[in-house]
Formats: C-alpha cells, structure tokens, sequence
C-alpha cells in the first residue's frame, strides 16, 4: 500500500460505500507492514477515522459471521505487496 500510495484510493472507496450505506471496517494484523502500527499510519494519512480500525482480536467476532452471510456477498482481501508482487 505504502509504494502505491493506495491508501488514499482505499480511502475514496470507502467513502463511496459508505455514502451507498456499506458499512466498512479495516483490520489489520498487529504486525502488517515493515513494524508494527504501519498499516495504521498509512491509513491514518489518508484520513480513515480510527473508530473503522481494527485489531485482529477485535474482528474474530465480526469475521465469525462471514459463514451466515447471502452467498452473493461479496469479500475483497487486500494485501500490502500485492501490486509490488505482480512485476515478480
């Protein structure tokens, strides 16, 4: 995210979905990124509020409820390095 500056492109979308009325939480591992807090820095200089951002412990229950969702719904995974892993 840090290479691409995505954070900012996250950022927007998360607008757009929350104007559509998608409720959209981040969670984020307590060691993503090159140390610890990283990914929470790079979302915090896009703007993302601290109250949709979470430790992986705060998700598990959340995350739990994935099971008994509509099966059209549909789940996007991010990853830091994805678009740095593509040129490999």
């Amino acid at each position: 995210m840090a290479v691409a500056q995505a954070q900012h492109k996250i950022w927007e979308l998360t607008q757009l979905l929350d104007d559509k009325g998608v409720s959209v939480k981040f969670a984020i591992h307590p060691v993503a990124g090159r140390m610890p807090g990283h990914m929470n820095v790079l979302l915090a200089e896009a703007g993302v509020p601290y109250d949709i951002i979470y430790d992986m412990e705060d998700m598990y229950l959340s995350l739990k409820k994935i099971k008994n969702l509509d099966p059209k719904t549909l789940i996007y995974c991010g990853h830091e390095y994805t678009e740095n892993n593509s040129k490999k």
